[in-house]
Parts: C-alpha cells; sequence; structure tokens
C-alpha cells in the first residue's frame, strides 16, 4: 500500500497496531458493553474521525477511509470460561499485537502466536488450549470439531480498516 502496489486494503485493526502502535486502543478488552454498543461506536463519524487522524499521525503513504466491524471476539477451546479467572494457565492463541501481549497475561494466561492456518492442529494436539476470534470465523474454519466449547465472552471487538494508498496504482 505504502509503495503504491496495492491502492485498496482492509486489514484487522489489530494488525494496524504493527504501523500505528496507538491503534491497539482498538483490540482493549472489554472496551465494549455488547455488539449494538460497539456498532454504535464504529458508526459514530466523531470516533471515525479520531480514528483517521490517529493513523494519519503515524502512518506516510496511507489512511484510513472507514473503520468496520464483524462483531467481538470470543474464546474457545474444550472447556468452559465463564470468568476471567476460567483462563488462567491456559496456553490462549492470539493475535501478536501488544495489546493481547498485556491483555492475556494479565488475566494469568499464556499468549501463543502462530500463524492463522496452524489453530486447528494446535488445538487439537494440544499446542494450545483455546483460540479466540469471531463466530463466524470459529464456523467457517471448523474449530468447534477441536474446541467444541465456544465460551461468548466477547472481549474484544473485531474490527477492520479499510486503506487507501496515497500513491497512484501501478497496473
Amino acid at each position: 500500500m505504502k509503495s503504491g502496489d496495492i491502492e485498496f486494503c482492509i486489514s484487522a485493526s489489530a494488525n494496524a497496531a504493527t504501523l500505528s502502535p496507538q491503534a491497539g486502543v482498538m483490540s482493549l478488552h472489554f472496551l465494549f458493553r455488547s455488539e449494538d454498543h460497539l456498532v454504535k461506536a464504529v458508526a459514530d463519524p466523531a470516533v471515525v474521525k479520531a480514528v483517521r487522524e490517529m493513523i494519519d499521525d503515524t502512518v506516510q503513504g496511507a489512511h484510513v477511509l472507514a473503520v468496520t466491524t464483524l462483531g467481538l471476539r470470543n474464546i474457545y477451546s474444550k472447556r468452559e470460561v465463564k470468568k476471567i479467572e476460567d483462563i488462567k494457565g491456559m496456553k490462549v492463541r492470539v493475535q501478536a499485537t501488544p495489546t493481547e501481549d498485556t491483555m492475556f497475561p494479565a488475566y494469568g494466561a499464556q499468549t501463543v502466536h502462530m500463524p492463522f492456518g496452524n489453530v486447528y492442529t494446535s488445538l487439537q494436539t494440544g499446542v494450545v488450549d483455546a483460540a479466540e476470534n469471531g463466530v463466524n470465523v470459529y464456523l467457517v474454519n471448523k474449530h468447534y470439531e477441536v474446541a467444541p466449547v465456544l465460551s461468548m465472552t466477547e472481549h474484544e471487538a473485531n474490527n477492520s480498516l479499510i486503506w487507501i494508498s496515497d500513491k497512484p496504482g501501478r497496473a
């Protein structure tokens, strides 16, 4: 994007923290009370403006056009998670971001980073005890086959940023 090879891109807001560290604020746990609260927040022009300005302060060559949401993230494993203490000692596959690496250890969990394509086998073999993502991702990737308990923790927003490059395409 920054070089102009790609004109548009959609990325997870959590991944944007690798370019703009303060974008990690969108991944703070329990920031949103409900999915309705989340939808209302990302539809608020003031919130979108603040996110766009936050990105513009640290990223050159690309800008955020819009913020979208895919709902809230949940934890899934072989056992139920009803309260934060339930993940103490668990190895949880998380997105490789500073926010995740701060939040989950605060609950007593161990964070594990790996490519998303390895999550199914890692849950199956016990490399990780749990993973977390949106319900749609859990279902489409059949993670329920190896982690049959989906705990509706709604601990984090699953947001995306729509980006545009400053440079014209090279088509």
